[in-house]
């Protein structure tokens, strides 16, 4: 597999990076290292969710387009990666889509 970051990708880092550093710097740290990753280890948006048919094979609440029995709550949902781990985003998203589950079943 082959990855590229784009400079979305590379602004996004330089901002986290900033923030980061200043919130260490507010409690006391002097010295930083950041390591460059070299891996694609969160592969995501593989089956993105969005509200545009045409760009996004599931809806915003996870459910695969033409499958009313279906829905997709793992990484693959995510349209787009952030700079660190995604995995409290997977969770976030996938209990948001349970609650939606849940509200259809009741309803």
């Amino acid at each position: 597999m082959t990855s590229k970051y784009t400079e979305t990708d590379v602004e996004r880092r330089r901002g986290l990076v900033r923030r980061t550093k200043r919130i260490l710097r507010g409690v006391g740290a002097w010295s930083f290292y950041t390591h460059d990753i070299e891996t694609f280890s969160h592969a995501l948006g593989t089956v993105r969710m969005g509200t545009d048919p045409s760009a996004a094979p599931l809806d915003e609440w996870c459910r695969y387009r033409g499958l009313d029995n279906l829905r997709v709550v793992d990484g693959s949902a995510l349209p787009t990666a952030g700079a660190v781990n995604p995995s409290l985003t997977i969770a976030a998203v996938a209990l948001r889509a349970t609650d939606q589950l849940v509200s259809e079943e009741l309803a």
